[in-house]
């Protein structure tokens, strides 16, 4: 790693396809500070599947913010960090083309911290085993309220990283 602070970062989208399925909520989290952004969608391309396991419907923010908005507000916020969260590529990927389509650039840095991937590591597995699975490796509790929520799946994914990071008692 470079040494650039870690922004944790998870997005909840309409759907898996980067070509059809748009970002609808946004969790960052920057040392004590959260922000989370709902977006307006196109709600006629959405996986009812995806907006099922969000909560979409029990969720939606009546404000919204503004697409335009939030690209130069992350895009400021996130400038020179890692982002880190579960499976990061994904979200990396998606708010990239996001932030590009509204005028700002995406100027983190070009190396992600998947903490799957890291706890992974950390335990001796072979390879990453989900967001959920890792976190009860690590004896973290998980919330099953906040699951599938931008800033509960950020929030855990940070306590994944801080419980992969303690030195663990040799076997």
């Amino acid at each position: 790693m470079s040494g650039a602070p870690l922004a944790f970062v998870d997005v909840e989208t309409t759907g898996l396809d980067a070509a059809v399925h748009e970002i609808w909520e946004v969790a960052l989290l920057l040392d004590e500070r959260a922000f989370v952004w709902q977006l307006p969608v196109d709600l006629g391309r959405a996986d009812p599947r995806a907006l099922a396991l969000g909560h979409f419907c029990e969720r939606r923010a009546e404000a919204l913010t503004l697409p335009d908005e939030f690209a130069a507000d992350f895009s400021r916020l996130t400038w020179g960090h890692h982002l880190a969260g579960a499976c990061v590529s994904f979200d990396a990927e998606r708010l990239s083309g996001m932030l590009r389509a509204h005028g700002a650039c995406p100027g983190w840095h070009h190396r992600l911290l998947d903490v799957e991937v890291y706890a992974a590591g950390a335990l001796g597995l072979p390879g990453p085993v989900g967001l959920r699975d890792t976190a009860a490796r690590l004896g973290v509790e998980v919330d099953e309220a906040a699951l599938h929520t931008a800033i509960g799946d950020a929030d855990l994914a940070r306590a994944v990283y801080e419980a992969a990071r303690r030195p663990r008692p040799e076997v």
